[in-house]
């Protein structure tokens, strides 16, 4: 993929991410929105290499600082000590994460347990920032990453049957994977 490819490819994962932390909505007694942020992040390493999965992440992380772009319109330094940092963090590493170990599946089985899988590179440390911050308890744990178990499923499934239509709609259209 060219420079101008990549670059473009990097904005849109940014962009599909930020329209994804648009669409929340809260659960009593969790300390975290739901969003659609997760098919972004997973997104970016379903379709980029490793490199500019990641950055297309950190892009989005550094542009929350300036500009509204977190769930709820937040943004700022401040939400980087907030409940959300913990798996905010864990975006860019989850980006990899999938990039590394989708070897660009089409198989709808494969992708839907990557995404379940990628889910939890972002769900487990989030929880754990959470706890060690005292945003919740160590009781609450379970509870936590219970409640956001459906929206999980959800996602991977909504991911393991748009992801071969895109890709073979990329390759016949002649766009790179």
């Amino acid at each position: 993929m060219n420079l101008v490819k990549k670059i473009i490819a990097i904005l849109f994962f940014t962009l599909l991410t930020i329209a994804g932390a648009q669409v929340s909505f809260s659960i009593p007694g969790i300390a975290v929105p739901v969003t659609l942020q997760t098919l972004g992040i997973l997104g970016a390493g379903l379709f980029l290499a490793p490199m500019p999965a990641f950055l297309s992440m950190l892009l989005y992380l550094i542009s929350g600082l300036f500009f509204p772009v977190f769930a709820g319109n937040t943004y700022g330094p401040k939400v980087f000590s907030e409940a959300t940092a913990g798996y905010l963090l864990f975006f860019p590493i989850a980006a990899i994460f999938t990039s590394l170990i989708s070897k660009k599946s089409t198989d709808a089985r494969e992708v839907f347990l990557l995404g379940v899988m990628a889910h939890f590179v972002i769900i487990i440390p989030g929880n754990l920032w959470s706890v060690v911050f005292n945003f919740s308890t160590a009781n609450q744990l379970p509870i936590n990453i219970m409640w956001l178990l459906p929206g999980t499923v959800i996602k991977s499934g909504v991911l393991a049957l748009m992801v071969p239509f895109v890709q073979k709609k990329m390759a016949s259209s002649g766009l790179p994977l």
